[in-house]
């Protein structure tokens, strides 16, 4: 009898410390990359702002926001993603919306 409990108790032991460990947290290995594209439309100056994991920043000029230009900025913002993509990054999440003078859109890539 006494074995028994001596035995149920590290069982017990043993369950808990699996158990409990799942719940550390783990250092995770994933770096992050946030794209921002902001276009003006009161004719000031449009860009891509790139954010690194490491916290370097690069921008990239797009052109005046005017109807005739929808495709060439678009181009432009397209490189760009397809760039970060071919990077290893994969699109995790995407926001965006405009107001009265600016068009905001933010991707969020991540590499594992």
């Amino acid at each position: 009898m006494k074995n028994t409990k001596i035995i149920l108790a590290t069982a017990l032991a043993i369950v808990s410390i699996f158990f409990m460990s799942s719940f550390l947290i783990q250092k995770s290995t994933e770096k992050f990359l946030r794209v921002r594209t902001i276009e003006e439309t009161n004719g000031v100056d449009s860009k891509i702002i790139i954010m690194y994991e490491d916290g370097k920043v690069k921008e990239i000029e797009l052109e005046k926001f005017h109807a005739k230009n929808f495709t060439s900025n678009s181009k432009i913002i397209h490189s760009a993603i397809n760039d970060i993509a071919s990077k290893g990054y994969s699109l995790v999440s995407f926001s965006g919306g405009n107001g009265d003078i600016y068009i905001i859109n933010t991707y969020l890539f991540v590499k594992k």
